[in-house]
């Protein structure tokens, strides 16, 4: 039993230094057979949520309005704001809604909206950059869901 301890001690420090985000579930049994079963819980398959929209929180941190904002992840990665875009409606709404509080902005997002955490602004403090986990979020959120093909985007503000 120490050795199995020992594997998975080993097999969670292999996913986490991977840069994954899994929560390592284990579920173990053994027998006089000497096997052993587990499983590894990424918890994508706990839920099966359709987001709305998605609210990016950036109190706090001073953002400014834009007309044209990017989201970004602290990797460098664009997640909104460079493509895919229907400029049509960008000249009708704008490509976010700003807002102070989360009531007003359940028009833009819809009644499901995720809410991430921006932890620091680019671009001359107007555009949000998420953790790159927070930015996964998004970006798998958005592929059932399509909320940033329509726009479906909000940032909390502390004033406007």
């Amino acid at each position: 039993m120490k050795g199995l301890k020992l594997f998975l001690a080993t097999l969670a420090v292999m996913t986490f230094s991977a840069g994954q985000n899994f929560a390592l579930a284990a579920s173990v049994s053994a027998s006089m057979s000497t096997e052993i079963k587990f499983e590894l819980n990424t918890g994508a398959e706990k839920k099966n949520v359709t987001y709305s929209g998605v609210i990016i929180d950036c109190r706090g941190l001073g953002l400014k309005t834009s007309a044209s904002p990017v989201i970004k992840a602290e990797s460098g990665k664009i997640i909104y704001g460079d493509k895919d875009l229907d400029f049509d409606k960008i000249n009708e709404i704008g490509m976010a809604e700003y807002t102070t509080t989360i009531p007003e902005s359940v028009a833009r997002v819809g009644k499901n909206p995720l809410i991430v955490r921006a932890v620091k602004l680019d671009r001359f403090n107007t555009c949000p950059v998420l953790t790159n986990i927070d930015a996964e979020k998004v970006i798998l959120a958005n592929e059932s869901g399509e909320f940033l093909k329509e726009l479906s985007v909000v940032f909390l503000t502390d004033e406007i």
